[in-house]
């Protein structure tokens, strides 16, 4: 994957670790294995991304679109298109709102919908879960359960 690094400009103070992409120590057995898994990039300070939106918003959006492009891109197969989703929508209540606050505020209201709705989901799992076990345990308890009658059978010695 051929990655750009948006902070490459000599002229720029900003803290050169940005340019480095995160590469961890892994054992030689496991490295053949996850060759083909590009490593997201690594996230620069908050006082290094503070200094870079003050001094060059065009260049802190950038490297934000990169960090997020990277760490989908990390992402295993079968999530990237839900999360290329959730960005969508980030970058939707971005540009719907006027303020840096009105947008975080947006986000933040988007967060919780999700939250509630997963929660909801959950709740309902767990409700039919319980009503499943309590109809296992009335089905186990009814075929043990002691009959309501039996026919006694007079036991005799026999007189041989």
């Amino acid at each position: 994957m051929n990655q750009t690094h948006l902070m490459d400009n000599p002229a720029s103070d900003i803290d050169q670790s940005m340019q480095h992409t995160v590469t961890p120590e892994m054992p030689p057995q496991e490295t053949e294995v996850c060759l083909s898994v590009p490593q997201p990039l690594e996230i620069p300070s908050h006082e290094v991304l503070s200094q870079l939106a003050r001094e060059d918003p065009h260049a802190y959006e950038a490297l934000r679109r990169e960090l997020l492009e990277s760490f989908i891109e990390s992402a295993p197969a079968r999530h990237k298109r839900r999360l290329r989703g959730i960005q969508f929508r980030v970058d939707h209540e971005r540009r719907l709102s006027r303020s840096a606050l009105g947008s975080t505020v947006r986000i933040y209201q988007l967060m919780w919908q999700s939250f509630l709705c997963l929660n909801s989901e959950w709740q309902d799992f767990v409700r039919l879960y319980e009503e499943y076990e309590s109809d296992q345990e009335s089905t186990v308890a009814a075929a043990y359960a002691p009959k309501g009658t039996a026919r006694i059978i007079e036991f005799r010695p026999s007189n041989a």
